[in-house]
């Protein structure tokens, strides 16, 4: 070779040459490698300072507010308002670069705001409706810590982001503070001064640029990136410098040496490039070859490569995982995905320990569990050069088989333990199951007997006299049994309405109501309690004039202020009076009050007011009840979208509020007013035939019909003795069972309709099929009109005269 060189000066100088270019170039990409060196490290320093700045800026107003949630936790709901105002406006003067900080309620509505000039469009705004808050404040609920929205447009105008705090009162969500930071206001506050023209910073969120401050002359191979948290959302923080002064002096000679040593190498270089295309080749193949996930970021923690079990693992798309990526990017979507098994809280603090984690140096192993079942080993550590190599190793088999070592091993410690535990939990559940099975069959043994042993005690009487009957004796026997049947099926229906409502099949129309005129109806059905037990009932018809209509069913309403009435003249003091009013809380909802002047309630009893079947140690006094309606009555208000609650003083009396939901229209259909009891004069013509199978409602009904209408009355005790003498007879009205021995009361009826004869002759259902449900089936099926049992006599005779009517 040395022979070649010195026959052939050309080739000698042309290896001088290169020999020479190389040397300059050395020594160029040195002196710029130092530049550039200082230049990273002076923008890593200033990088680090911006974004502690921005950090310690935000937490010092975020420190602010969690105090004021404190504070306003502490609060009643009436000092709430007025103390929430005040101190907003402190913090704000304390602390500028608040767009608003707001009052949110448990709808998630915005109630307050301050300051409310510049911020009106806020007021009122449903923040369900706008995915980022509402997201923001249900990871806020479940983790009851502060939690940050993404950078958002703000109702008020300009982009901005929402910090939101739950406020809890007794274990009680009450609602939430939100403190509005508008990004362009902010980031001036805090960089007043500017960034002096030797940076120009910029900070993304959800991989979009929301803020930039000074001017960007294009040094992004300069850039630094730092990750902060702000409220459980992360940010970059992009600091570029401004301005370099790089060592140019040489770049045109090198330019010249460059090209030169390129022709004369071009060859080399070639063969160079396709060397290195082939090690990229090998690199790709050996990382794809490793049965583990394998990625690898730069020492700015953006990634370099990684293979496809990495993609793989995590769900990543091609885009998602391009070279360049910063690692803070993907702790993003492993978080959005839920691609960590946990809650989400658990999900925040594993991105901020991986965030935190990525900055070190050292050599760090760990494990995660992955949502679907899976455990993945994790290894990490820095390169002489700051980059980070990942390695990332299903290890879900070694602790399965870990885990069922363990389990095998702790049934077997644990085994005649957890049989002893099985076998005294069984037995306390069936003890307690017949504890409640004896203690409900006592008290509605009691409850049912009560009335019975009037009934059948009186009747008993009745009997006793018939020879010698007493009118007098007779009339007042007579009242006690209607009394004691009146009150027993009260009870049957409460109890019905409490299963009905248990069982979920309850049906309300929910509409607007006219409070006045539930609480006209409620006074005339509660007035002769009032009068027999001498109790002034007192309603504030002025206030409930103020009140608008209201959301409800009306039946249901008037049934819980009977009952809230009925209650408090019961359990009044002799001479009491009751007191009915109503005002607004705010202007959706409205609160009814029922107070009475008796003996009052205990505190430590008030917990076990609405239970069913607790009638709170009265259960020997000589007041009527069951111990259900207040149970029915906080149900009825909560399915009509209300809330009920009391407050008593010993010896001064109890107060029951009802709290329901304003109305969206105020116009009220009228109520029809209560049929009076009375019988008309009915047309005593025709015949009726009764198929029915009990003897005694036969007979009860023949007595209806006879003495009461006048009328001739047929009877069969079964359906098919019922067709058969309809063979003969064409009565002018049918009564009709609908539980029957064989055919039932719907087959017949169907048999009825065939017939032409009798198609039009009208059908009255009579049975103790008395759910609503029963009812509409009977009248879809084609019955005139539906008599429910125990009848009302009264409504009975109403009942077949209308249909009588339409003959």
């Amino acid at each position: 070779m040395s022979a070649i060189f010195l026959n052939n000066p050309s080739r000698t100088a042309m290896a001088v040459f290169v020999l020479l270019t190389l040397l300059i170039g050395t020594a160029w990409l040195n002196v710029v490698q130092q530049n550039e060196k200082s230049i990273r490290q002076q923008t890593a320093f200033a990088a680090k300072q911006f974004s502690a700045r921005i950090e310690e800026f935000v937490k010092a107003r975020t420190n602010s507010i969690e105090l004021l949630v404190k504070e306003v936790a502490e609060k009643t709901e009436n000092e709430r308002d007025i103390y929430f105002k005040n101190h907003s406006v402190a913090l704000q003067n304390k602390f500028p670069g608040f767009q608003a900080i707001n009052w949110v309620d448990t709808n998630k509505i915005i109630r307050i705001i301050v300051p409310e000039e510049d911020n009106k469009p806020a007021l009122n705004l449903d923040l369900k409706k706008i995915p980022p808050s509402a997201k923001a404040i249900e990871r806020a609920f479940q983790s009851q810590q502060p939690t940050a929205t993404p950078p958002i447009n703000l109702a008020q105008g300009g982009e901005g982001f929402v910090i939101y705090y739950p406020v809890f009162s007794g274990g009680k969500l009450t609602g939430y503070i939100n403190a509005v930071f508008n990004l362009t206001s902010l980031m001036n506050q805090l960089f007043i001064t500017g960034m002096g023209g030797d940076y120009h910073l910029s900070i993304h969120a959800n991989g979009k640029v929301f803020f930039q401050l000074g001017e960007d002359d294009g040094r992004d191979e300069f850039a630094t990136q730092t990750p902060i948290l702000i409220a459980g959302q992360g940010w970059i923080v992009n600091l570029t410098p401004n301005g370099i002064v790089r060592v140019e002096n040489f770049a045109f000679f090198i330019m010249l040496l460059a090209i030169i040593a390129l022709t004369l190498a071009l060859r080399s270089v070639l063969q160079s490039q396709l060397i290195s295309r082939r090690n990229q080749s090998r690199l790709k193949e050996a990382v794809e070859s490793i049965p583990e996930s394998f990625v690898l970021y730069d020492s700015n923690d953006q990634l370099v490569l990684c293979n496809d079990r990495f993609k793989d693992l995590y769900q990543y798309t091609e885009e998602e995982v391009a070279p360049g990526t910063h690692f803070v990017e993907l702790g993003y979507i492993d978080v959005e995905r839920n691609i960590i098994a946990g809650s989400e809280k658990d999900q925040q603090a594993y991105f901020e320990e991986r965030v935190k984690g990525a900055t070190q140096e050292s050599q760090e192993t760990f494990t995660i569990h992955m949502a679907d079942g899976r455990h993945i080993l994790i290894r990490e550590r820095r390169t002489g050069l700051g980059d980070r190599v990942s390695v990332q190793t299903d290890v879900t088999q070694m602790k399965q088989v870990q885990a069922e070592l363990e389990q095998t091993h702790e049934e077997l410690e644990q085994r005649v333990l957890e049989r002893t535990q099985e076998f005294m939990a069984a037995k306390d559940e069936a003890e307690k199951a017949n504890l409640a099975k004896s203690e409900f069959l006592s008290r509605m043994s009691h409850e049912l007997r009560t009335p019975l042993n009037g009934i059948l005690g009186f009747a008993q009487l009745l009997d006793l006299n018939r020879d010698h009957p007493d009118p007098a004796k007779s009339d007042l026997y007579i009242a006690h049994i209607l009394s004691a049947g009146d009150h027993l099926l009260e009870l049957i229906n409460e109890v019905l309405d409490l299963s009905k409502i248990e069982a979920g099949t309850i049906q309300l129309t929910l509409e607007p109501i006219n409070p006045t005129e539930v609480l006209k109806q409620s006074e005339s059905l509660v007035t002769p309690i009032a009068d027999k037990a001498n109790i002034t009932v007192i309603i504030d018809w002025e206030a409930l004039a103020l009140i608008p209509s209201v959301r409800g069913d009306f039946t249901r309403l008037k049934q819980v202020f009977v009952n809230l009435i009925s209650n408090a003249i019961k359990y009044n003091k002799t001479e009491g009076q009751v007191k009915v009013s109503a005002t607004r809380i705010d202007e959706n909802h409205v609160r009814f009050f029922v107070s009475d002047t008796g003996f009052g309630i205990e505190e430590t009893k008030l917990s076990e007011i609405f239970q069913p079947f607790n009638r709170l140690d009265a259960e020997g006094s000589a007041i009527e009840g069951a111990g259900i309606g207040l149970t029915i009555a906080e149900k009825f208000t909560e399915l009509m979208g209300g809330k009920m609650g009391v407050e008593s003083t010993i010896g001064e009396g109890s107060l029951f509020w009802v709290e329901l939901e304003l109305a969206a229209r105020i116009n009220q259909l009228p109520k029809a007013a209560p049929r009076e009891d009375k019988i008309e004069n009915i047309n005593a013509s025709g015949e009726i035939l009764y198929i029915e199978d009990n003897k005694a409602n036969l007979k009860l009904m023949e007595a209806i019909i006879t003495a009461k209408l006048g009328r001739k009355m047929f009877t069969a005790e079964s359906a098919e003795e019922g067709l058969e003498i309809l063979e003969s007879l064409n009565p002018t009205l049918i009564l009709l069972d609908i539980n029957l021995p064989g055919m039932d009361g719907f087959q017949a009826l169907e048999r009825i309709k065939e017939n032409e004869r009798l198609n039009k002759t009208p059908v009255i259902a009579v049975s103790a099929n008395a759910l609503e449900k029963d009812i509409e089936r009977g009248l879809a099926a084609g019955f005139t009109d539906y008599l429910t049992k125990p009848i009302n006599v009264i409504e009975t005779i109403s009942t077949i005269d209308k249909a009588l009517k339409k003959v």
